[in-house]
């Protein structure tokens, strides 16, 4: 099932957001996805690493660097992506 979810035009003047390079932003949009497909979570690296076919060492590095930007927050099995 395909699912939406509500992307304002103006994110990316977003202080947090304009700091990202754009690999940065890329994965940051991706996990917004992913979140949205898991009512609100982010699963786990090694389970985001399955979903977004990618390598462990570029899903931890992303998910470092959001950590902390602000941008996604860590939970108990996850992350959340802040203020989601």
């Amino acid at each position: 099932m395909s699912r939406w979810f509500r992307f304002y035009a103006d994110a990316m003047r977003h202080p947090k957001v304009a700091e990202l390079s754009d690999r940065e932003f890329r994965w940051w949009v991706n996990m917004l996805a992913v979140a949205a497909e898991n009512d609100g979570v982010i699963p786990s690296v090694e389970r985001l690493k399955r979903l977004l076919n990618a390598r462990l060492d570029h899903v931890l590095t992303a998910v470092e660097r959001l950590l902390k930007a602000g941008l996604i927050d860590r939970l108990e099995d996850g992350f959340s992506p802040h203020n989601w």
